[in-house]
């Protein structure tokens, strides 16, 4: 068997030679050729049962290909959709809200008389505020109340409603 071998592994004779040389590889001794092809056999039919084997249990769904252009179209929708997403919860986390605040100031004023049957434990027609009564005696309850509400700025009062409860 013949070899061209056209470099050498020293730099002075790469110089100096124009032309390859020629070299001439010994024959291989028949014994290792044959226990080599034995190994090889041996190593390629396991291999070969694995492959079948693996092909077989592999069957895989046909999957769609998509061209580069429609990958690259589809990416960058999907870029620019996400960073206008990020941007509009950056904004969001970084609004802060006024809150208005109103100026306002309220007055009440509450009077009542609590008229009274007739009885022999109190000689008045009625009792002043603040005082303990007697339920039984309750004849009416007159009630005096005024209150006053001042706001800075106009706001539509309508829907505010206001109860007096007595018990």
């Amino acid at each position: 068997m013949v070899e061209w071998n056209i470099g050498g592994s020293n730099m002075a004779d790469n110089k100096q030679q124009t032309k390859p040389k020629k070299t001439v590889k010994k024959p291989i001794k028949e014994k290792k050729v044959k226990e080599t092809t034995k190994k090889v056999k041996e190593i390629k039919q396991p291999q070969e049962e694995n492959v079948v084997l693996e092909n077989q249990t592999r069957k895989r769904p046909h999957r769609f290909y998509y061209s580069f252009k429609l990958r690259l179209i589809i990416n960058s929708f999907l870029l620019v959709f996400l960073l206008i997403f990020g941007i509009n919860c950056l904004l969001r986390a970084f609004y802060i809200e006024e809150i208005k605040g109103i100026n306002y100031s309220e007055h009440s004023n509450l009077d009542y008389k609590v008229y009274l049957k007739e009885n022999d434990f109190y000689e008045d027609e009625y009792l002043p505020k603040d005082m303990i009564y007697v339920a039984s005696l309750i004849d009416k309850i007159k009630i005096d109340f005024n209150y006053r509400f001042v706001i800075d700025e106009s706001v539509d009062l309508s829907s505010i409603k206001s109860f007096l409860i007595l018990k």
